[in-house]
């Protein structure tokens, strides 16, 4: 027991110490190449002409924001598209086609909790899809289960929007999903790279396409790259700038 109190208030003590800055916690890796990436090429920048479009991921007042965020981040991270989770109200199948341009979005998902609706349906022409979450709790064991199982159904109900669906893969998020406890089985909480490989041009049409970063660099290289921001990109402003006015003869050496 002494041990126990002894190591909480260690790491209470440690814990405030580095709150209160007076030791530096260790940098992430994704901050440490971040940071390797800004002072090569003055870090990444997102060319204009990218990222247009969005999803919408429309909570109706469920009790799994947190889930559903969470699984809308990753959907969005794997394609590299902009997907907002907004607050809204319960659609009816008469209301959804009017709900769905209020967002603005290109198409939209839906989560509700509805005890007369299926789970999962989908009005691909219409634009959005609507996921049903007051079944997912039946015969759960624990509320982990049941948020992982929102996790995996809205994954599902995304793939549906950006035009995708079943998987070759025994056992992956697209493959056979009959009763929620289906779900516990699945290998994984987003779908398979054979089902994310078929979405980017089915989005495209939609008018969502991913955002594309590019080094600071090759922008200034290319005409096109913001103001400066820092010293970084103030060195490598001047520095592209400076072999631009020596001439083609001399050619560019900025690597991208």
């Amino acid at each position: 027991m002494k041990k126990a109190i002894l190591f909480v208030c260690l790491a209470f003590v440690w814990h405030s110490i580095l709150a209160e800055g007076g030791i530096a916690a260790k940098p992430s890796r994704s901050a440490r190449i971040r940071a390797a990436q800004m002072r090569r090429f003055g870090g990444l920048v997102v060319r204009p002409d990218s990222g247009r479009g969005r999803l919408a991921v429309v909570d109706a007042g469920t009790a799994h924001g947190t889930a559903i965020a969470r699984a809308a981040v990753a959907f969005a991270k794997e394609l590299r598209i902009r997907v907002e989770v907004i607050p809204g109200t319960r659609p009816s199948l008469e209301t959804a086609d009017a709900l769905r341009r209020e967002t603005g979005a290109e198409a939209v998902l839906f989560v509700a909790d509805d005890e007369k609706l299926p789970t999962l349906l989908a009005a691909p022409e219409n634009r959005w899809v609507y996921v049903n979450v007051a079944r997912l709790s039946k015969d759960a064991t624990s509320r982990e289960m049941v948020a992982r199982r929102v996790r995996c159904e809205v994954a599902r109900g995304l793939a549906l929007l950006a035009g995708a669906a079943n998987s070759t893969f025994p056992g992956s998020l697209m493959s056979a999903v009959n009763v929620p406890a289906d779900l516990d089985r699945v290998s994984d909480e987003i779908p398979p790279a054979e089902v994310f490989a078929r979405m980017p041009g089915y989005l495209k049409g939609l008018g969502v396409t991913p955002v594309v970063t590019v080094p600071y660099s090759l922008a200034v290289k290319e005409g096109w790259a913001p103001a400066p921001t820092n010293d970084y990109q103030k060195a490598v402003w001047e520095r592209v700038r400076s072999e631009k006015e020596r001439g083609p003869a001399n050619g560019l050496q900025i690597k991208p």
